[in-house]
């Protein structure tokens, strides 16, 4: 009789029966041992195991990114409230991927990105046009002082 052993969290468990490891929660990147080979491999590599493979879910999507550092960042430096904003949709994001709903969480990453972006363009576009003006206004005193 044939017996597994699984690699989980850089940990061998095991051994299991082909009957007992069809309870055990695996996908076809899980990597699995058996006694007879001198490697570890892929479930997905492993004849005997394609029906249990196919039985099981897909992995879930991976969780989109936050883009919480950006918001916080947006409202320390930038914009205050464009800021709030983002760090409420950012936080959203985990919160709403935790509850299984991916689609909204999705939608909630791409609403902190776009605030965040926003905030950054807006408060980017502001500190250029004040320094031109403040050039400006610099350029135009100093050739009246000079009275040309």
């Amino acid at each position: 009789m044939l017996t597994y052993y699984i690699l989980e969290n850089g940990h061998t468990v095991g051994p299991f029966t082909l009957s007992e490891l069809a309870s055990y929660p695996i996908n076809p990147s899980t990597m699995i041992w058996l006694q007879e080979q001198s490697k570890w491999v892929k479930a997905s590599e492993i004849e005997e195991l394609a029906s249990l493979l196919s039985a099981s879910p897909p992995l879930p999507p991976a969780m989109p990114q936050t883009y919480l550092l950006q918001a916080v960042l947006l409202t320390i430096f930038c914009c205050f409230p464009l800021g709030v904003v983002g760090i409420y949709y950012s936080g959203q994001v985990s919160e709403l991927y935790s509850r299984g709903e991916i689609a909204k969480a999705e939608d909630f990453a791409k609403k902190a990105k776009y605030i965040t972006q926003l905030g950054f363009w807006m408060s980017l576009s502001l500190i250029l046009l004040s320094t031109v003006v403040s050039l400006l206004i610099y350029t135009y005193n100093s050739l009246t002082f000079r009275g040309l």
